[in-house]
């Protein structure tokens, strides 16, 4: 009987807004010798974002999958990462392997200032930043 009053209790949380405490909000641009897949997740408190996630892994392929190239787009991955960490409560980090290059930027909303915050898109909702991402062609869920 205490399994399944636990399992029941654990099926309630599930069920009851969870689901509704993230956005999650993908794209994937495709060429012969380029393939970029775009993911941001973004956590709520309540209406407000909490914090947020990108990551922007670049697939190089055909002509572009040469040694050349890819550290040519690992290093401009990495002047981004650089711009990002410049900015209190964002921490950028690049990743590398084979023909892949990876961005990922973590983004603390609290501890943005009020500026970032709208530069960043961190002030919007839940349906704004949904409708502003599925306009640029994400999908969201």
């Amino acid at each position: 009987m205490k399994k399944v009053s636990i399992m029941m209790i654990f099926a309630i949380l599930f069920l009851t807004g969870c689901k509704n405490d993230r956005l999650v909000c993908t794209n994937l641009s495709e060429s012969d010798d380029f393939s970029l897949e775009s993911k941001y997740v973004f956590t709520f408190s309540g209406k407000d974002v909490k914090k947020a996630t990108m990551k922007s892994t670049g697939t190089l392929l055909g002509e572009f999958n040469n040694d050349t190239t890819i550290a040519e787009y690992k290093s401009a991955a990495e002047s981004s990462a650089e711009e990002y960490n410049e900015v209190e409560g964002i921490k950028a980090q690049v990743s590398s392997s084979k023909n892949k290059v990876t961005l990922t930027v973590d983004i603390t909303a609290a501890s943005l200032s009020e500026e970032d915050k709208i530069k960043y898109g961190l002030n919007s909702s839940r349906d704004e930043l949904k409708k502003a991402l599925e306009e640029n062609e994400y999908t969201c869920k």
